[in-house]
């Protein structure tokens, strides 16, 4: 019987990953741009200077610093030469083969890590657990990213996958275990409090020999060895980037200049990014799996990641992204402690004990609102493009006006034109030629004479803006009419719901009518 409903388990993680492989398909497709700024000026700056496109003057500080490991921009350098190579030179397509390959090594990842730990999870909540790995609502948003955040998650978790629940490691999975690991820190160096825990769990509960400890660390050693090569491949030196980052951003405090927040500020912002009542649910399902089982690899790779993020002073929602794929075993087991824990505590009502049927009517109407409210939120994750569409707008631009003279009039401020975000960096990867900026003070400005001209001019600007009576008046007087915003209206409203500031601060161009 037992393997007649494996087989049936079998057959469904089938469909569902083959469903998966089309929806991270999509989703690497739809979500053009960077979630971040280090996704985009961290890794593919970094590789366009290798590819002979900008100077070292043009990069963030972080290169002349030596801080960042060189390996993904060496991965990123590499598919873009070959693609180029191949005759696409079209740097959105390059990005999305960029988060083309994160999504399928994510899909990959997921369904190793679900068969090793699927006889850990009970059999009526088998499939639900396989579909939440997947398909939980900020996923597959999440592990399409060509990030360091999304990459060291995918390779931790590929490396927890080769340890079985119910032997010992065979020597090839202790190898694999060792390099996937360590790839994990070359991609984000705080991933080394997720290899602390690893280890911690492996001697203090798996019970290893000192021998097996060695031979990890001579791994991660390796893998640190080939690393630096990297970097004095990319630098033209040698450097200890892991050293230099935690020199700059812990000891120098770097990382607190840009921004700090109590301990509590963060779990809230933690909870609400993963939307109510999600958040608060994830985390008592840890606090359940912490008190229930505190041998669990669970709590021993993911709290030591969260408790070194709530005491350092800098914190974002996106530093906890290596473990978000630990969240659908960690609720699965959640709810197998509470449906414990509900046993144990009789349900009254008036009195009276409350039949099972009512019960069982609130059980699943409660499963039938969080599946709808899950899929709502999965397919407007997928449907929004980051950073309010920017990235969206100039691929738009791109596409429409690839050779024909472009003028762009914008506020001269931070973060209006999506070619030119921010004034101290460059956005070299998806500069056109054709394109020209012209930055105005106020909208006062505009004169209808700086649009008789041939070529295109268009007005960008952010939604909020439309607030300003001039800036109506002058869309009115020039016959301006919008030609395009980066994300679906129908998307941005229900996101508007849980963030009131996202559909206000979508990129919007204004011009003459195509």
């Amino acid at each position: 019987m037992e393997n007649k409903n494996l087989s049936l388990i079998d057959r469904h993680q089938y469909l569902i990953g083959m469903a998966a492989l089309i929806t991270y398909t999509v989703a690497a497709w739809l979500s053009k741009g960077y979630y971040h700024p280090d996704e985009h000026f961290q890794i593919l700056e970094f590789a366009n200077l290798k590819l002979g496109k900008l100077s070292s003057q043009d990069l963030p500080w972080e290169y002349a610093a030596g801080m960042r490991s060189s390996f993904q921009p060496w991965i990123a350098y590499l598919s873009i030469k070959c693609l180029s190579l191949a005759g696409c030179l079209n740097p959105y397509l390059q990005t999305f083969f960029l988060r083309l390959c994160t999504g399928l090594f994510a899909v990959y990842s997921i369904s190793c890590f679900v068969r090793s730990n699927l006889s850990v999870v009970a059999e009526r909540l088998r499939l639900g657990y396989i579909f939440l790995s997947y398909f939980l609502w900020f996923l597959p948003f999440i592990n399409v990213r060509f990030s360091s955040e999304a990459w060291a998650g995918l390779w931790f978790l590929l490396a927890v996958s080769q340890i079985p629940a119910d032997r010992p490691l065979t020597a090839t999975e202790w190898v694999k275990l060792g390099i996937f690991s360590g790839i994990a820190f070359l991609c984000r160096f705080q991933a080394g409090f997720m290899l602390l825990g690893l280890l911690g769990w492996l001697i203090v509960v798996k019970r290893i020999s000192r021998k097996q400890v060695g031979w990890l660390l001579v791994i991660w050693m390796i893998i640190i060895f080939l690393g630096m090569i990297l970097d004095r491949l990319y630098y033209g030196r040698w450097v200890l980037s892991v050293w230099n980052y935690f020199e700059a951003n812990i000891v120098n405090g770097a990382a607190a200049s840009f921004g700090t927040m109590p301990w509590y500020t963060f779990i809230y912002q933690l909870m609400t990014a993963a939307l109510f009542p999600l958040g608060v649910l994830m985390f008592l399902c840890l606090l359940l799996v912490l008190i229930e089982d505190s041998k669990s690899i669970l709590i021993w790779c993911v709290c030591p990641l969260l408790v070194c993020h709530l005491i350092v002073a800098h914190k974002e929602v996106r530093f906890l992204f290596p473990v978000v794929n630990f969240m659908p075993l960690l609720i699965i087991r959640g709810a197998q402690y509470s449906r414990m824990y509900m046993a144990r505590v009789p349900l009254v009502w008036g009195g009276a004990p409350v039949p099972r049927v009512f019960r069982r009517v609130l059980v699943y109407a409660f499963l039938v609102i969080g599946i709808c409210a899950n899929c709502v939120a999965l397919g407007t994750a997928i449907f929004l493009a980051p950073s309010y569409g920017r990235i969206a707008l100039t691929q738009f631009v791109y596409d429409h006006y690839p050779t024909r003279p472009v003028t762009i009039y914008s506020l001269s401020k931070d973060e209006v034109n999506p070619f030119v975000p921010f004034a101290f960096l460059r956005q070299s990867f998806y500069e056109m030629p054709n394109v020209s900026q012209k930055p105005i003070d106020r909208y006062e400005n505009l004169k209808k004479a700086m649009f008789d001209h041939d070529g295109v001019t268009l007005l960008v600007f952010r939604k909020y803006e439309l607030d300003n009576p001039v800036l109506v008046n002058k869309l009115d007087q020039l016959k301006f009419q919008e030609v395009y915003n980066g994300n679906p209206d129908w998307a941005l409203n229900i996101a508007g719901l849980y963030f009131d500031d996202l559909e206000n601060g979508e990129y919007v161009i204004y011009g003459k009518k195509l």
